[in-house]
Order: C-alpha cells, then structure tokens, then sequence
C-alpha cells in the first residue's frame, strides 16, 4: 500500500501544471474577518426585579448566540485546512519543489519509527497512532466535498471511485459488526464518519447530475 502510495504521488507531481504557484492561494485567515465584522453585543437593560429571570435569559441568548457564531468561524477556519483553494501553515502538502515531499516523508518515517522504537510496550501511543490514522483516513472525502461545492460540477469526478469508497464503508462496517468482537467505539465513529462524507458526496454527484441533464442552473 505504502508503495502504491508513493508511485501515485511521484505520478501527480510529474502531471502537476507546470505554472502551479501556492502564492497564489487563499490566505485561510481571512475567515477570521468575519469575527471583528460581528455586530457588538446588545444587551437588553436592567428589567425590573420580578423580571430578573427574563433579564438573564436574553443576556444567555445574547452570548450563545456570539459563541455559535464563533465556533462556525473556527469550524470554517478548521474545513479550509482541507480545502485546495486555501493556503495551509508551512504549505503543508502544497510545495513547489518536489523533492520537499519527499524529504518530509523521509523525515516523517525516520520520526515514527524513532518513535515506534521508544514507545513500543506504551498502549497509549499505539491506541494515538490507531486514532489518527483512523480519522485521518476517515476524513479522506472531505477535499473531494469542498471542490464539488466550489465548482458545482462533477464532470471530472469517476464515479467508480465513489462506487469503490462506498462498497468499502460497507465492508468495513459488516467487519465491525459481524466480523470481529470486543471492537472499540472508536473505530465505529471513524468508521461512520467515513461513511457521513462519502454519502455527501453521493448526494452531490445525484444533485449536479440531476441538474446538468436538466439544464437547470446550479
């Protein structure tokens, strides 16, 4: 697999458009703009005493409202991190120069393995690297979800590899539920969630297809 892996990258760096230039990209941090654009709280004045409860509730409606508000901008902040049109720390996995990948997946193995080599009899870190490789491989779909929203196309998009996503969520979950015993809840979170993003982009692909044979406008 991890041969596999290092072939369809060497593949997609060679094939990549010779004018690619992260520079070019989003800055993420301008979803933060939309925080200092939030309007000022405006708490209700003091009511009278008999009123105090209804007070409070408009001062509790007030700040949770501000900090759903928040939370969403983070929670963009947090997406675009998955999304092509935006520049990520470090341009992380968006170099120019080839061989920066493959000095950062040199360094990457020489680094856990270093690591595998200490902690090998801890529990606590194998049951780390099992959860982030499981949400890792869980949150796959997401890049995929965000360029379908943007282009509002699927004209590139091979339907078997959505096929081949979604026959593997089924094994995988008939696995957990029938295969095997004493599985930790983790795996079915990740597992389910795999599954949640894979079915959006099933709703995408039958939506656009939908409306391009339509000629609706998207």
């Amino acid at each position: 697999m991890i041969f596999i892996q290092c072939i369809l990258l060497e593949v997609n760096l060679a094939y990549r458009p010779s004018t690619y230039n992260p520079d070019t990209l989003s800055d993420p941090t301008i979803i933060f703009e939309k925080l200092s654009n939030l309007k000022p709280l405006a708490l209700v004045p003091a009511l009278e005493s008999e009123n105090i409860w209804m007070y409070y509730a408009e001062i509790s409606k007030a700040y949770g409202t501000r900090c759903a508000q928040t939370l969403f901008v983070w929670a963009e902040f947090v997406l675009s991190l998955f999304d092509v049109q935006y520049r990520r720390p470090g341009l992380f996995w968006q170099w120019s120069l080839e061989q920066q990948y493959w000095r950062f997946l040199r360094l990457f193995s020489a680094l856990f393995t270093l690591l595998t080599v200490i902690f090998r009899s801890s529990p606590a870190y194998g049951l780390f690297l099992g959860t982030a490789g499981l949400f890792m491989e869980a949150l796959l779909p997401l890049p995929q979800i965000m360029i379908i929203d943007r282009l509002q196309s699927v004209a590139n998009f091979k339907p078997i590899l959505l096929v081949a996503w979604l026959c593997g969520d089924c094994l995988k979950l008939s696995y957990l539920f029938y295969g095997t015993d004493n599985v930790l809840t983790i795996f079915f979170l990740a597992a389910f969630t795999q599954m949640g993003l894979d079915l959006i982009v099933l709703y995408q692909y039958i939506t656009l297809c939908e409306s391009e044979k339509k000629g609706l406008p998207i």
